[in-house]
């Protein structure tokens, strides 16, 4: 560790997707170290982190019933309300994978927030929740929870290909990416894609083939959700 890296290292106030990137343990572990007693000591930084806390106790008591008919606190459905329309398609096309990546860590408080009304997470704030890799029936709760904040987009890896295959089954091409994975449903490998839904703040659970692109939609499973 050099004197420049400690320099260049961020200070409060700190931005909410900086924050829930340190929670998620998708920092590099030197600066997460660093950053961990600047957070635990700012008031501000603190909150966020314990409203995190929260948020995953309450998920882990709640289960993965997509269905489940208990109320999203007010302050979350607020915030997921604000982050979602900004999240929204606008004019601004993305220029790369990074930066849609960018744009769904700032939403990250408030998405995962948003997962009580669709399943749980059960793993440790540092560790990223296992994925189910055997057949699944449709599009489970597990398997919603799971993906949000990954990125595996396996043959979506390329932002055309993947704005294509968004607008072909009906999904404006420059929605936000929340997550993806590799899952298998009904003994199908697919990818499964998740985005903003049609209204605020719902969420898009869109399970595609490898197929998917320009004026072919191959669906295997798709659900809106929350």
């Amino acid at each position: 560790m050099t004197d420049r890296e400690i320099a260049s290292d961020p200070a409060p106030p700190f931005s909410d997707e900086l924050l829930a990137d340190l929670h998620a343990g998708n920092l590099d572990p030197e600066l997460a170290a660093r950053l961990w007693p600047v957070v635990r000591a700012d008031p501000a930084s603190r909150e966020v982190i314990e409203s995190l806390d929260d948020v995953v106790s309450l998920l882990a008591a709640r289960g993965s019933d997509l269905d489940a008919g208990a109320e999203v606190p007010v302050w979350v459905r607020d915030r997921l309300d604000s982050t979602l329309t900004r999240a929204r398609p606008s004019s601004r096309r993305f220029s790369s994978t990074h930066a849609m990546l960018s744009f769904a860590a700032a939403a990250a408080v408030v998405i995962v927030a948003a997962v009580v009304g669709i399943g749980t997470l059960t793993s440790a704030p540092d560790t990223p929740p296992a994925l189910a890799e055997g057949t699944s029936t449709g599009i489970e709760g597990t398997l919603v929870s799971g993906t949000i904040g990954r990125y595996d987009n396996g043959p979506f890896a390329n932002p055309r290909v993947l704005r294509e295959c968004l607008q072909a089954n009906g999904i404006d091409p420059a929605a936000t990416l929340l997550g993806s994975s590799s899952v298998t449903i009904d003994g199908r490998r697919a990818t499964l894609l998740i985005v903003p839904g049609p209204v605020a703040p719902t969420l898009t659970a869109l399970a595609v083939g490898d197929g998917c692109g320009a004026g072919t939609p191959d669906t295997v499973s798709r659900k809106d959700v929350g």
